[in-house]
């Protein structure tokens, strides 16, 4: 897969690519099937979703800290975000890592202010704890996220 036809499966320019490649966030250099971000993971993938319907059950009601990562389809911030998200939640089996769409989730994203994408809002017994906002490189996710999950 060349980097246009990268940008063409996300649905972004080749600038933005490239832009997001400058920021550490994804590496464009062919690796095995297709590109990979920075830190080796696949560029796309699947972490578990929630839902205006199931959020209570799946965020307020879970033991553990959980992480929320507030994204729409047409945002390539956050499918940027998506792959560090995935190897942090390989990483850490202690932390329940789900994304909601925003555009199809509007009770939830009004409910906690998931307006600016990608938004990460960190939960510890149904309550937020933390918030973050924009796409960031692993090692910066991490440090953001360090006091927050201990």
């Amino acid at each position: 897969m060349r980097i246009g036809e990268l940008a063409r499966e996300a649905g972004v320019t080749v600038k933005a690519v490239r832009y997001y490649e400058s920021l550490g966030l994804l590496d464009a250099a062919r690796l095995g099937n297709g590109y990979r971000c920075a830190d080796g993971g696949a560029v796309m993938g699947s972490l578990a979703s929630t839902t205006d319907a199931t959020y209570s059950r799946d965020v307020l009601a879970a033991s553990g800290p959980v992480i929320v990562d507030f994204w729409a389809d047409w945002c390539p911030p956050c499918r940027a975000l998506e792959p560090i998200l995935e190897q942090l939640a390989a990483e850490r089996p202690d932390i329940t890592i789900l994304k909601i769409d925003a555009d199809e989730n509007p009770d939830a994203v009004a409910a906690y202010g998931g307006m600016s994408l990608p938004t990460i809002k960190v939960f510890r017994d149904a309550a937020v704890v933390g918030t973050l906002i924009g796409a960031r490189p692993k090692p910066a996710l991490e440090a953001a996220l360090a006091s927050y999950l201990g």
